[in-house]
């Protein structure tokens, strides 16, 4: 049995996304769930934990921007997926901002 870490419930949520890396490479994403403090996202790219990164979440004509760290990461299977590569679990600098956000995108 897995410990659990989370401080807050998930939600599942499918928001097309970016991720940008503190050298300014980006790659595309896609969010699989969130919760009040982070996401957990589908990504191309490998993440090394405690990368500080950038995430945009696109909903329609809605783009929203936040600031982050790298939690964890986990390769996937060709099983799993075929497109993406990483599992990557991330927390939000600011909470509040966030919770923001994702009200924005629900609405848009």
């Amino acid at each position: 049995m897995t410990e659990e870490r989370r401080t807050s419930p998930r939600h599942e949520a499918s928001i097309a996304g970016e991720i940008e890396l503190a050298t300014g490479k980006s790659s595309i994403a896609i969010t699989r769930d969130v919760s009040a403090v982070g996401l957990l996202v589908f990504s191309r790219r490998e993440h090394a934990i405690g990368d500080a990164i950038k995430i945009r979440l696109l909903r329609g004509e809605t783009l929203r921007e936040i600031a982050a760290r790298v939690v964890r990461q986990e390769r996937l299977t060709p099983h799993e997926s075929t497109l993406w590569r990483t599992k990557v679990g991330v927390v939000v600098d600011d909470p509040d901002a966030f919770a923001k956000i994702i009200a924005e995108l629900d609405a848009a």
